[in-house]
């Protein structure tokens, strides 16, 4: 019994380090398929191992300023082609923000302790819009490592919709959703899944290969790009700010215009009822200008615009 006993103690105690060593992993790097970061079945941050070493190692282990990485992130567009109903051919975020900070949080942690031949594989999750009323959740997948000097990340789906067939069969408690195969991108091919190229900036751009810019493929110096970021929305917030003042007053001066308008539109019908009576000191060509004002911003009809520019007119 005791041989039993000691037997137990001893698996609980592999089990505790197992356990232990998977958590240490997620932390400070480890084996390919290590979790940094994990929600469901589906969403997790991990390390993987290279996909290709067509272009060489990375350049792992490296330190990357977290707050950087969220800038850039956040800030990472892609000029979207117009065609059908639901894509305007505006510039649109790659990442939500959410996505990107819990993106550039991990990334900082596993990259700071990755191998140079593993990389870090995310499926991230966010909401979308449908028919301007509708909302539904949709995937992110990619992979993201360091190489001469840049994050390089490649994306594989990309706004991928849930199959809610496939979840209802896998995942009857709706509770974790089924679970998924999805693409994390490759350095071999493209995906052809991000609908259009990234909005280029100093530190952002595609990567070209063959002389063909990938627009899966993202090359981000995150240390120029988010001092460019910084910079550019510096100079926004002058001119946002310069031109509010500009409209608060435009706007207090046309608040003031409307109000005397609309006396001088209350004079003026009390006039007409009068048939004649003060013209509160204007002449002819100031009243006249008024009558347009008030008629222009439809304050007065056309009727009564004719009949009373007929009398100013006959007054001259």
């Amino acid at each position: 019994m005791k041989t039993i006993t000691n037997h137990l103690v001893t698996v609980l105690f592999l089990s505790a380090l197992m356990v232990s060593g998977n958590a240490a992993a997620a932390l400070f790097g480890g084996d390919d398929g290590s979790v940094l970061w994990k929600s469901g079945n589906n969403l997790y941050i991990k390390y993987a191992k290279q996909d290709s070493d067509n272009f060489g190692s990375n350049d792992h282990p490296v330190e990357l300023d977290p707050q950087n990485i969220v800038t850039v992130l956040e800030e990472l567009r892609f000029q979207a082609k117009k065609s059908g109903l639901f894509s305007s051919g505006k510039e649109e975020r790659v990442f939500s923000v959410t996505q990107a900070r819990r993106l550039a949080e991990y990334l900082a942690i596993g990259l700071k302790e990755a191998e140079p031949n593993q990389d870090i594989i995310f499926t991230l999750q966010k909401e979308v819009s449908q028919l301007l009323i509708l909302t539904d959740h949709v995937f992110v997948s990619g992979r993201a490592f360091y190489k001469d000097g840049r994050l390089n990340i490649i994306i594989g789906d990309y706004n991928r919709f849930k199959n809610q067939e496939y979840e209802r069969v896998y995942d009857s408690s709706g509770q974790l959703g089924g679970a998924y195969n999805f693409n994390h991108g490759r350095r071999s091919s493209s995906a052809n899944n991000v609908p259009g190229a990234v909005v280029n900036m100093a530190g952002i751009q595609n990567k070209v290969v063959n002389n063909n810019p990938r627009q899966d493929w993202f090359v981000l110096d995150i240390d120029q790009a988010a001092s460019a970021i910084a910079q550019q929305k510096g100079e926004r917030g002058k001119e946002e700010g310069g031109m509010s003042r500009e409209m608060r007053l435009e706007a207090a001066r046309m608040q003031k215009e409307q109000r005397e308008l609309k006396l001088e539109m209350a004079r003026m019908r009390e006039q007409m009822k009068n048939s004649g009576g003060d013209n509160g000191g204007k002449s002819p060509e100031e009243r006249l200008e008024t009558l347009e004002k008030l008629y222009e911003q439809e304050m007065i009809s056309k009727e009564e615009y004719e009949t009373k520019r007929e009398q100013i007119l006959s007054d001259i």
